[in-house]
């Protein structure tokens, strides 16, 4: 897999709207011909999917297909098919996939320029281009089936389970929070390591 190149069509880049969620505190990208920056928005994609090639039964045929139309539901059914066999749900996976880079196989060649007349460079680790690149669904499924963290809200109100605390301790800059306890309820305290 070290050997995949990423399609030139894809889409992604910065947000104009949103602002950068805390799971992306730690994240850069390259333009092309440009030097790498700290992302200071929403950055987008957060992963890809294999996007060519897949085929439906569609009017009486088989079909090919391929696009995000086809990539999406291909990651919403792995998930969905992973609540299933944990008898539970997941939640908000964004911050669990950013504190586990290795759960993705990482595209490292390539751009979107095909796309964008000023595109991105992609590059190790999350980029605009192709996110944290193409998961290894049974690695992510054995990081669900193992995880042991606590439900808190993140910055959207959204229940999110969290293995590693994090706290910001400048503008660019977040530090990992070891042995701190976190209040879950109005009676409740729990470790985190």
């Amino acid at each position: 897999r070290n050997t995949e190149v990423a399609d030139q069509s894809s889409g992604g880049g910065l947000s104009t709207l949103f602002n950068k969620p805390s799971y992306q505190h730690n994240c850069y990208y390259t333009p092309v011909g440009g030097y790498r920056t700290l992302l200071d928005t929403r950055g987008v994609p957060d992963i890809a999917a294999p996007m060519s090639n897949y085929v439906m039964y569609f009017n009486g045929s088989l079909v090919a297909v391929s696009g995000t139309s086809a990539a999406t539901p291909t990651l919403a059914g792995m998930v969905a098919r992973f609540v299933g066999l944990l008898g539970r749900r997941v939640g908000n996976l964004n911050t669990l996939f950013y504190q586990h880079h290795e759960a993705f196989f990482d595209l490292t060649t390539g751009d979107d320029l095909a796309v964008l007349s000023e595109g991105y460079q992609v590059t190790r680790d999350w980029d605009p281009v192709v996110g944290l690149g193409s998961p290894d669904a049974s690695y992510i499924y054995q990081l669900l089936n193992n995880s042991s963290g606590i439900n808190v809200k993140d910055e959207f109100g959204i229940w999110q389970t969290v293995a590693n605390a994090y706290v910001k301790t400048s503008a660019t800059h977040w530090q990992p929070v070891k042995d701190a306890w976190i209040k879950v309820d109005s009676n409740t305290w729990k470790q985190v390591y």
